[in-house]
Formats: structure tokens, sequence, C-alpha cells
């Protein structure tokens, strides 16, 4: 959509004039013929050198609205999202009406992921102007991105009623029909088989974790899950060769574009009869450009009165569009005296785009207990294959060692499969 508006967006940048009483132009500055060569450079995609020569202009008289509508659209067209909604804004201060700013203004927040301001910016536009192709255009696609397929169809087959060759009414139909078609929940069951080297010589192998999950909506996760990792991964449930598997469900909800919730609750029955209960939250917030801040944790209260519980804070900071780095700090109590833990994650995940996901990291902390305190270091290579549209495969291996200890080692493999 950003290559097909960029020619009408262009467009209606050069309609504006500088108000009455703006300041006089430096005589070095030839506005009319920086302008028109703005506008060539923005034509052919030059977008730098047009923001360039709309900034020779701003700078010889800032109050040329013409002139901020045209940077802020070459700014937006590089991604500059926050200085173009700034110039659209001081635009909009000097000429609250101005239409090409506030359709500018709205598809900066669109395309920023925004959507909640850019519906606003775009209903403004539609306020001042209901026949506006751009205004309505913009709002359909807003309404398509923030998962509102049905909202953004109708609003598309509006548009194509009053401009029927419009290629962007038509391409958003197409894609809002789609999503329309595909609403159906979908499903997906997931299943982790592995084996663990322990301290002793002492070895497991089988299934560690299953998942049944369903998206009612785009938005929307319920799952149902089978961890059995715990009884793998410590030599003293290994030994009594019983399960202390977890048994959950849960769900996670996407909110308000920004936020996004997990919940989940579950039970453990250890083999000395022991019960536990879980309740695990997690809550993420989405910010612009693809950076992520995530809380959570989970406290787990026993039968013996005993109270396990852990708590992490990180994030994830875009690398590129396709890589992702993930700092998470975790600190746990597991309820006896001084029975405390934590680990500092630093990892990493690559998209290669062709099917193929790979990650690592690398984590290192203290565990302390009444007269103990230990080093504890962890690292994990993790790689994914997408192998047909219905079936992933994916391979884990971690290691974890205690400083003056012994060190376990796991090797995973898991496939998902997905359906409607």
């Amino acid at each position: 959509m950003r290559t097909a508006l960029t020619a009408i967006l262009i467009g209606a940048t050069f309609l504006a004039a500088p108000l009455d009483g703006a300041r006089a132009q430096a005589p070095a500055v030839d506005v009319a013929a920086e302008m028109a060569a703005a506008e060539r450079q923005s034509m052919r995609g030059d977008f730098i050198g047009a923001e360039a020569a709309y900034s020779r202009i701003i700078d010889a008289s800032i109050d040329h609205v013409g002139a901020l509508v045209g940077r802020g659209n070459t700014r937006a067209f590089q991604k500059k999202y926050a200085a173009a909604q700034a110039d659209f804004r001081a635009a909009l201060a000097r000429q609250p009406d101005h239409l090409g700013a506030l359709v500018g203004l709205g598809h900066a927040h669109a395309w920023a992921g925004q959507y909640t301001e850019a519906a606003a910016q775009f209903e403004r536009a539609l306020t001042r102007a209901p026949e506006n192709v751009d205004a309505q255009r913009g709002a359909a696609f807003t309404e398509l991105w923030r998962g509102n397929a049905a909202g953004a169809a109708a609003r598309f087959e509006r548009l194509l009623a009053q401009a029927p060759d419009d290629a962007g009414a038509k391409d958003g139909l197409g894609q809002a029909r789609a999503r329309l078609a595909a609403s159906a929940p979908r499903y997906e069951a997931s299943l982790w088989f592995g084996r663990t080297e322990l301290p002793g010589g002492i070895s497991e192998t089988g299934l560690r974790f299953a998942e049944l999950a369903v998206w009612p909506d785009e938005q929307m996760r319920l799952f149902a899950r089978y961890d059995d990792g715990l009884s793998r991964d410590n030599a003293a449930l290994a030994r009594s060769d019983r399960s202390a598997a977890l048994k959950s469900i849960g769900g996670y909800l996407r909110w308000r574009e920004r936020y996004g919730t997990l919940l989940e609750f579950g039970t453990r029955n250890y083999p000395d009869g022991v019960d536990q209960r879980i309740y695990r939250i997690e809550h993420s917030f989405y910010l612009e450009r693809g950076y992520e801040l995530k809380l959570g944790g989970w406290r787990g209260p026993r039968s013996d009165d005993r109270a396990e519980w852990l708590a992490h804070v990180g994030g994830a900071i875009p690398l590129a569009d396709n890589w992702r780095f993930e700092p998470i700090f975790f600190y746990s109590r597991n309820g006896l005296p001084g029975g405390t833990e934590w680990r500092l994650l630093m990892a990493t995940n690559y998209d290669f785009r062709n099917g193929w996901e790979v990650g690592a990291g690398m984590a290192g902390g203290r565990a302390h207990a009444e007269g103990i305190d230990r080093d504890v270091r962890e690292g994990f290579v993790r790689a994914s294959y997408q192998l047909l549209p219905w079936l992933r495969l994916q391979l884990l291996t971690r290691r974890e060692s205690v400083k003056g200890g012994d060190a376990i080692t796991v090797l995973s493999l898991g496939t998902s499969f997905n359906w409607r």
C-alpha cells in the first residue's frame, strides 16, 4: 500500500501553500525551485534528497505548511515515523484542518502500528471531507491491519462504489476477504520428545511436553498443556521413576494493539504425595519499531506449606527485521530457608525467511541455599524448519552446570501441526 500511495500523498503536498504572514524567505533559497526539486526527487523515490529540499524551505520559512507536509511524507516513507508525525502536527498547528496533514499523520501512525491514533486522524479527515479517497482508503487499511477484516471489507466496498478503479481499494478488499475466509478457528498440536543425561550416569528418555491450542480469532490463543520436563531433568525424580508432570490450561490475549497478557493455571503431583498449584501471569508491552517489554512470573503454593515462585523481566530488541536480541532476568525462591536463585539470560533469534529459524542463548547466575552458594551456567541452541505449510520440525539442545557440581544435558526434538 505504501508504494501505491506515494504519488498520491506527494501530489497532495503541493496543493498547500505557506500561511499568510510566514517568515520572509532567505535570499539563498528559491522556494519554488526547491519545491519542484523535492517533487521530482519524491516521484523517483529519492526520499532522502526530497527531505533535504523540504528542510531547506522550512529553515527559511518555518510556517510553510506545504513543506512540512511534504517532509512528513518523505520521512514516513523512510520509516522515520516519529519525525514524520512531528512534521504533520507542526503543519496542523498552523492549519488545523489541512487535509493532507491529517491524512499523512494517519498513515504515519498506521505504518508505525499505532492503529488507534491512525483511525482518529483518518476520521478527522473524513469529517472534513467525507468523499476523500485517500482518507477512506487509509481508514480501511487501518481496520485491516488492526485485525478487523469485516470492518475493512465494508469500508473498501464503499470506496469502490465511489471509485471503482482504485487499485489500492481492490487490493485491500482482496486481503480483507482472504482474512475473512481464513478466520475459522485455527488449531495447533505440539509434541516434544527428548533425552536427558543426569549426574551419576542416569538418563531419561520420553515425552517432555505436549500442547493443544486453538485460536478462536487472530488476537486470542487458548491452550491445554502437559509438561514433564521437571521429571526428566531432576535426578531425584528420575530415580523415583514417577512423573511430576504439570498439567495446565491457559490463554493469551492481544489487546489494544500494544498489550498482550498470558494467564495459566495448573497442578502438579509429586511422588511423595505433595500437591502443588501453579498460577502464572505474563504481560507484554509491544512498543514502536519492534521493541518489546515483558514482565511475568508464577507462584506455586504446595500442600506441605511451602510456596515456590519465580519472577522475570525482559524484552526484545530488534537488530533487523528478522533478527532479535532478547535479554531476560530471572529471580526465584523455592520456599526453603535461604533458597534463592537468580539468572541473567542473553538470547538471540534469527529468521532466515526460507523456513529456517535459529536461536541461541547463554545464562549465568547464582544459586543459594542454607550454607551453599554456587554459580550456575546454562547455554542452549535451537533450530526449527517449516517443512510443510502445516508442519514445523524443531530441535533444542541445552546444557546446565553448577560450579563445583555436576551438569545436565538435554536434547529434544519437537514437531507442531497446524490445521483449520
